[in-house]
């Protein structure tokens, strides 16, 4: 078994343990591919067809927290369980910013920016002349990023996290990134998610 992350050798401050309690999540999924050319790592699409925020790919959220349990409809109906729910960090001219609650599922190929859980948490979008305005706040003081809509007819914003422009170092790849970001789990469980490829973009791993 893991240990709580207080008392992780590696971390200078003291964490706050994850909670053992499941947390139940569903949502639903009803959105058009829009991406008409390779998909892009760090793109995100701004929907309002799902009802929650959704990446395949693990190496964009932070403060990732396993215990969940719950199911995603996918378009066709298929029912896809969530693996975790993280938060998309972003860099803007006023500090750093936080999109929360995104649920990790692997194999989804777009990453997916819920316009009602956007909305939900405080943020502003605003639709029109072929753009997607995004505010901080519903009185629109200040704002986060314009994207522009394709000839697709989607919203598709890069944004420029901290951790993915630290993403080429070989700090990244440490073992201990991934123990801490994964609920402070074992190597001997962060060795089997690898070897069974349950998580995207986990290195090679040896047990410490």
């Amino acid at each position: 078994f893991g240990h709580l992350a207080r008392d992780c050798t590696v971390s200078k401050n003291v964490q706050k343990a994850n909670c053992v309690n499941q947390m139940e999540v569903t949502g639903n999924l009803f959105y058009a591919n829009c991406s008409t050319t390779e998909i892009k790592a760090n793109e995100w699409y701004i929907d309002s067809g799902c009802s929650n925020h959704m990446t395949g790919n693990l190496e964009l959220l932070a403060d990732v927290r396993t215990n969940v349990a719950g199911r995603v409809q996918m378009p066709t109906g298929a029912l896809v369980s969530v693996a975790g729910i993280g938060s998309l960090s972003i860099d803007t001219a006023k500090g750093r910013k936080y999109i929360r609650e995104v649920m990790y599922l692997p194999g989804l190929k777009e990453n997916l920016l819920s316009v009602g859980q956007m909305d939900e948490h405080g943020y502003c979008l605003v639709f029109g002349e072929g753009m997607c305005r995004v505010f901080d706040s519903p009185s629109m003081d200040y704002l986060i990023t314009k994207v522009e809509m394709k000839s697709n007819r989607c919203y598709p914003v890069s944004f420029l996290a901290e951790k993915q422009l630290l993403m080429k170092t070989s700090f990244l790849q440490s073992p201990w990134i991934w123990h801490k970001r994964l609920g402070h789990l074992n190597f001997g469980g962060l060795k089997q998610l690898r070897d069974k490829e349950m998580v995207h973009g986990l290195p090679q791993l040896e047990e410490q």
